[in-house]
């Protein structure tokens, strides 16, 4: 054969070769997109929301954010912010606990009731949401503290308890914890008042008092990490008229975390989507609320038993339910009435990015529920590792 021969048959094996390896890739691209496409739909971390283990937060953080890494939670849901701190902690220490035990912080939960200009403007309630958090802080820090007739006020200075200095019986650490609590909300209420009272007194134009709490509170949780900041509240049994200021105040809030890189979401409760008259708060501000602003977290317990098919909410609302509370009578999967496997798949689906567990009813140590439950969830087809 020839020297031309030769490289000619050379050049045609090269070919043959090149083809193959070009096939090979092919094939492997090809691979990879079907695994890629059917990893999609597989939810691969599980979330807790911290309220789920009650007092453990605050008794024990440390030890508590151990076991819930060690159990194989990823990511947390905070669900205490009062007074500047997280769950009684500052936001850098809370942050780095978190973070010692290879937790995300990716989501928070923060209630605060819109605070209106005067009093004749609708929504202008007292805020409860604000006066829950103070009373359980409170609570909490007597109890840790061994409290004794010592009360401690929302500041954190300390104060005798009124009625408490010639009580003859024993007084339990329990009821000096809620005195103590009692106290907090109090101080709060008489804050409030005076707030009203200086506005009254003055012409001059103040910022408005929502933007500035949610701003100190949107920047605190973006430093921390969060991605989305959730609120869960409504004043009880509000007018039409209260609602619709209601979708209003959530743009608000949605502009303000979208200026700092996070999504806003609502958790609507059992009694906000409970239909009346063929219509609900949930879907009056679903209704009226900018998709881009407010998206949606769904607890599968409250939207259950308001009566509401949670499948086929997710298929109505697609990618505006970013978040799902994985939500039973108990411990998640136990009370059998609930199809987490299929509510989790459709979510994912229709553009859930993130679910976390939430317990509140315990037959068992809140730390024992929160890991039964995390098991149970983790044995669903839609979730993998």
């Amino acid at each position: 054969m020839d020297r031309l021969g030769f490289f000619k048959q050379g050049l045609s094996s090269m070919l043959d070769v090149a083809s193959s390896i070009v096939g090979l890739k092919h094939a492997a691209n090809s691979f990879v997109e079907v695994v890629d496409e059917a990893l999609s739909n597989i939810k691969t971390d599980i979330g807790l929301h911290l309220p789920s283990l009650d007092a453990g937060m605050y008794d024990d953080p440390q030890g508590t954010l151990s076991e819930v890494a060690h159990i194989g939670y990823t990511m947390v849901e905070v669900g205490a912010y009062y007074g500047g701190k997280i769950h009684n902690m500052a936001p850098e220490e809370f942050k780095a606990l978190v973070e010692k035990y290879g937790l995300k912080i990716t989501s928070a939960h923060i209630n605060h009731l819109y605070e209106g200009t005067d009093d004749s403007t609708p929504g202008a309630y007292t805020n409860s949401a604000d006066a829950e958090a103070a009373k359980r802080a409170a609570r909490w820090a007597a109890m840790n503290s061994g409290a004794t007739a010592e009360g401690i006020t929302a500041e954190g200075t300390s104060e005798r308890i009124e009625g408490t200095e010639d009580a003859e019986e024993e007084i339990s650490v329990e009821n000096v914890a809620d005195a103590a609590a009692d106290v907090a909300v109090e101080n709060l209420e008489v804050a409030e008042d005076t707030s009203t009272a200086e506005k009254v007194d003055t012409d001059e134009a103040k910022p408005d008092p929502n933007d500035e709490w949610w701003r100190e509170a949107l920047d605190i949780h973006r430093n921390i990490g969060c991605k989305y900041i959730v609120t869960s509240r409504l004043p009880d049994y509000p007018t039409d008229e209260v609602v619709a200021q209601y979708a209003t105040y959530f743009n608000r809030i949605g502009t303000l975390a979208a200026e700092r890189g996070m999504q806003f979401c609502y958790h609507p409760r059992q009694q906000e989507m409970k239909l009346t008259d063929g219509k609900s708060a949930f879907e009056t501000i679903a209704a009226n609320t900018d998709p881009e602003k407010v998206h949606f977290e769904i607890d599968t317990y409250e939207a259950t038993e308001a009566g509401v098919d949670v499948e086929e909410l997710l298929k109505r609302l697609t990618k505006r339910v970013t978040l799902l509370h994985i939500h039973d009578h108990g411990i998640i999967g136990d009370s059998e009435k609930i199809d987490f496997e299929k509510i989790i798949a459709q979510g994912i689906r229709t553009g859930v990015k993130d679910i976390f567990v939430e317990v509140r009813n315990f037959s068992l140590p809140p730390i024992n529920c929160v890991e039964r439950s995390y098991y149970n969830v983790e044995s669903l087809p839609s979730i993998s590792y």
